[in-house]
């Protein structure tokens, strides 16, 4: 005789239970991913504790030239670059507007007129502790001009070393110098 054969199952029948197990698979998946993100990875070196007080950080408008006024929670005060000859009044004023009377740390990025132009008028004009410079040999009237009034006025000079930390404004701010890296040209 003819037996008849059961019907096979319709096949969203069989996965029926399976949607269920993916989601929670998904879900543990995802909790475990985010326990090891914010628990267990390697996060690096880790930043000092904030101290307080704001770093300011001011661009000078000393038109095509450069020159940044970096003042920390403290008050102490590092100058990069001081823009073109000619403008060290306008500097020396924004020195004035943000109460800095000591520049701790002039950074001279390169010997060109638009970063050091007007850097020797900043020194004869205010105190400044250390000078920060490339050392870069340019044989310009305004390269001699800030060698010059950084001899007169007894300013310690430096010549820049990549790896070098310079902590002049305390407060946890760090200067680290990148450049310049031989050969120069």
């Amino acid at each position: 005789m003819y037996q008849q054969q059961p019907a096979p199952r319709s096949s969203s029948k069989a996965l029926k239970g399976c949607g269920c197990a993916l989601a929670v698979a998904a879900v543990a998946g995802l909790a475990a991913l985010a326990l090891w993100w914010f628990v267990f990875r390697d996060r690096g070196p880790q930043l000092p504790p904030p101290s307080g007080g704001d770093l300011r950080v001011v661009v000078l408008d000393v038109e095509q030239g450069d020159s940044i006024l970096i003042i920390s929670p403290s008050g102490k005060a590092a100058l990069v670059d001081a823009g073109n000859p000619g403008y060290g009044a306008r500097v020396l004023d924004a020195l004035r507007r943000h109460n800095v009377s000591q520049i701790d740390l002039l950074i001279a990025t390169h010997a060109h007129a638009d970063h050091i132009g007007a850097a020797d008028e900043v020194i004869r004009g205010t105190a400044v502790r250390r000078v920060l410079d490339s050392k870069v040999p340019n044989p310009t009237r305004n390269y001699e001009d800030f060698l010059r009034a950084i001899e007169e006025k007894g300013v310690e000079y430096v010549g820049a070393v990549p790896g070098q930390k310079y902590e002049d404004l305390g407060d946890g701010v760090v200067f680290t110098v990148l450049a310049p890296i031989p050969p120069f040209f």
